[in-house]
């Protein structure tokens, strides 16, 4: 069973999707050693992210949380 897919048959949308991508890269994130997390992401990452999240029509608050998540995989090493 795909980790997390609970979020993805609740909301059967975009917004459902950037949420379990930012699960799946926090849990990523936080299971490798902080010394190796530099690189873990693509340098575009982030700019990605953003762009899915602009479209996705997510609530306000929401789309705080995800973009301030986004963040995370724009530099991971510092996050």
């Amino acid at each position: 069973m795909l980790e997390a897919s609970q979020i993805l048959e609740e909301l059967d949308s975009d917004v459902g999707l950037l949420l379990w991508q930012s699960l799946r890269d926090v849990t990523l994130w936080a299971e490798v050693p902080p010394e190796r997390r530099e690189g873990l992401f693509s340098p575009d990452a982030a700019h990605h992210r953003l762009g899915l999240l602009t479209g996705a029509g997510a609530e306000p608050t929401v789309e705080v949380s995800l973009a301030t998540l986004a963040a995370l995989v724009g530099n991971p090493g510092s996050a």
